[in-house]
């Protein structure tokens, strides 16, 4: 992401927050374990320090980015970043849902890959930036029922 994107919308996973759970476990009990284990401490610190490092580097990486050059993707630490821009968009989608009105919104891809955005803050603050850009970008952007 340059100096000019403005970032719309960072999407964290759950798993994310699972793993700096993990990572926070371990830096509790490599202190509670240093306490009983007096001879040891700086090792069993040091240890489980850069355990929870790594764990936190694993979770830190899969998010999602929304702005106004497009869509990054990162599914994990270990695989590429997956990029689109606003050209490769073919149609997006606002869904509500007539019982619950629950609104979402789908992005569908020119290589028929797809992307959903179910958050209620995000679908309403996105809502109009995609009704600004559709007309630049020459996607459509439809109420599917």
């Amino acid at each position: 992401m340059s100096a000019t994107e403005t970032a719309w919308m960072i999407e964290t996973p759950k798993i994310t927050y699972r793993f700096f759970m993990i990572a926070w476990l371990f830096l509790l009990i490599g202190s509670v374990a240093s306490y009983f284990f007096y001879k040891f401490k700086i090792l069993i610190v040091m240890g489980c320090l850069i355990i929870a490092v790594g764990i936190m580097y694993i979770g830190i990486k899969p998010v999602t980015v929304l702005n106004s050059a497009g869509f990054i993707f990162h599914d994990s630490p270990f695989d590429e970043e997956i990029k689109y821009s606003w050209e490769d968009v073919e149609k997006v989608y606002l869904i509500i849902d007539d019982e619950t009105n629950e609104q979402s919104i789908e992005f569908h891809y020119k290589d028929k890959e797809t992307f959903v955005i179910t958050n209620k803050s995000d679908v309403l603050k996105l809502t109009p930036m995609i009704q600004h850009i559709k007309n630049t970008y020459g996607f459509s952007f439809t109420r599917k029922e």
